[in-house]
């Protein structure tokens, strides 16, 4: 299956905003699921590491955006997950980015507003990110009851906590 061109369009608005603050690419091309296509952009940001992540559903069209950071596993390197959101929903309370397909006309006109929609909200989860860098900003993150990550009381959330006090700045 193709790209859709709607993710096209999106990955190159993200792409011009991501590379400005430190984003590399996670590929050249969208990846398929077997439902989504998918791209994402990633960031060292000194002990955690950022992740910048779209998805394009193509019927209904569809586009999600979100955002996540995570460190190094206690024992093999693996990452793990330490907050994510979806962005959209963070920020707007919406379930997506609605894609106006039905009319080609009439959703390229209105591509504009959603689009812009979509970057704002990939710069908010930029400045989530940062917020999350340092020690304040991170554990106040982890004690966030709806975020996605680590359950609380946990011997992995305990240990997350540990790296963060030892490592955060």
């Amino acid at each position: 299956m193709n790209e859709p061109e709607e993710l096209q369009r999106v990955a190159e608005s993200l792409w011009s905003f991501l590379q400005t603050v430190g984003f590399v690419p996670g590929g050249e091309h969208a990846a398929w699921t077997g439902k989504v296509y998918s791209r994402s952009w990633t960031r060292g940001a000194g002990w955690k590491r950022d992740v910048v992540e779209c998805h394009c559903r193509p019927k209904p069209s569809s586009v999600s955006l979100g955002a996540s950071w995570m460190i190094p596993g206690p024992e093999d390197g693996d990452a793990v997950l330490v907050s994510a959101i979806n962005s959209a929903h963070f920020f707007r309370g919406w379930p997506e980015y609605s894609v106006p397909v039905r009319l080609p006309m009439l959703g390229r006109f209105f591509e504009g507003r959603w689009l812009s929609h979509l970057l704002e909200d990939a710069k908010r989860s930029v400045q989530w990110l940062d917020e999350c860098a340092s020690r304040p900003g991170a554990l106040a993150e982890l004690e966030r009851t709806d975020r996605n990550g680590p359950g609380r009381g946990t011997p992995i959330y305990q240990w997350v906590q540990r790296y963060i006090h030892d490592n955060a700045g």
